[in-house]
């Protein structure tokens, strides 16, 4: 399985391996409401947010301070502001190197 630099490596499981991508545009609505569908799932506790994870037959939480996440999100947006993503990545030498 290739590696992608805008992509976290896959997480090994019982059943396998599974990879989730979670969009900022989550992890900034879990600061404020539960939200996701399907595997993710993000909660916020202050002053923690609880990610959950679900693989197959299985489910993994992880919680994180609401402060040090807003904090990490804010970094993010100063270096890749929203809406501008498409500028960084390369599409079409990604696909080429998928075939």
């Amino acid at each position: 399985m290739g590696t992608h630099p805008h992509l976290p490596p896959p997480t090994r499981h019982r059943h396998g391996v599974a990879r989730w991508v979670v969009s900022r545009d989550l992890l900034w609505e879990g600061l404020r409401w539960s939200c996701g569908e399907g595997d993710v799932r993000i909660e916020p506790a202050a002053p923690m947010v609880a990610i959950t994870l679900r693989p197959p037959g299985e489910a993994a939480t992880v919680h994180m301070a609401a402060r040090q996440l807003a904090g990490f999100l804010d970094r993010t947006n100063a270096l890749v502001p929203p809406g501008t993503e498409a500028s960084y990545v390369d599409l079409d030498r990604f696909l080429e190197s998928l075939l």
